[in-house]
Parts: structure tokens; C-alpha cells; sequence
């Protein structure tokens, strides 16, 4: 194989399963742990933090699930929500916590509660979707 040099502008161009023959010279075959940014060019990917244990609205630790649905809610900086839903026994519970982990008071009407349970042991994120749309979440 021939010895091949050529100049690289940005690294911008993000992920291509194409063949190297096809893809654009600013895109990468594999990219673990970096963000491609037209303002900061490629960076390290920002770490995960722990902020705090997801728990019951008393307090109380939330059971041990065969699964759990997650969705972030991030309306703007200071309205941030993670929803959840978990099958305890075939029950799905529907829960609401700020992004700081403090739990929050979720009315269900009776309908919609049947809505959420689903088969013993099945895993919750096989069967609910979640979309954010303006200030409604559709499950």
C-alpha cells in the first residue's frame, strides 16, 4: 500500500461507517470518549457525576426492579426532571424527581395507572417510549 499524506482541516465531520475511500477526510472511523464541537474542535468527553439516590417521595429506598424506563425532561436550567417508570411484581410505578434527586408528588387517575403494568418480570424499557413535546411527555 502506498504511502498516502493529506492534511486534515477539523476532525468535525463525527462517526462514518463508510468505507475509508468514501468518507470525508474530517470524518473518523471510531470516536470513544470525545465530543466533536464546531467551537472547541474535538474534546474529551465530560464525566458522568453522581448527584444523588433516586428514592420514594418519603424517602424510602425504591424497590429492587426487573428493570427501569428513564427519560430526562430539561424544559431549561432550572426546571429539570428525570421520570422514570419501574415493574415491581408487575406493577409499573411511574416517578418523578428533579435532576437533584428530591422526589416529586405524581397523581395518576385509575386508567391510566392499568396503563402502566405490564407482565412480571419483563423489562420496562422494551415497552414504554417516552417524547417531550413543549410541556407534555407522551409515554
Amino acid at each position: 500500500m502506498p504511502l498516502i499524506t493529506n492534511s486534515v482541516p477539523n476532525l468535525l465531520g463525527g462517526v462514518s461507517q463508510a468505507p475509508p475511500s468514501l468518507r470525508y477526510p474530517n470524518q473518523c472511523e471510531l470516536q470513544e470518549n470525545a465530543l466533536s464541537s464546531p467551537v472547541d474542535g474535538l474534546t474529551k468527553r465530560p464525566p458522568t457525576e453522581f448527584v444523588a439516590e433516586l428514592t420514594e417521595t418519603g424517602g424510602a429506598s425504591i424497590p429492587d426492579s426487573d428493570g427501569v424506563a428513564i427519560h430526562t425532561i430539561n424544559r431549561d436550567t432550572s426546571e429539570r426532571y428525570i421520570v422514570s417508570i419501574d415493574n415491581v411484581d408487575g406493577t409499573g410505578t411511574l416517578r418523578v424527581h428533579d435532576i437533584d434527586g428530591t422526589a416529586k408528588t405524581v397523581t395518576i387517575d385509575t386508567g391510566a395507572a392499568a396503563y402502566l403494568n405490564i407482565a412480571d418480570g419483563d423489562d420496562p424499557t422494551e415497552h414504554f417510549d417516552f417524547v417531550t413535546i413543549a410541556d407534555v411527555t407522551y409515554i
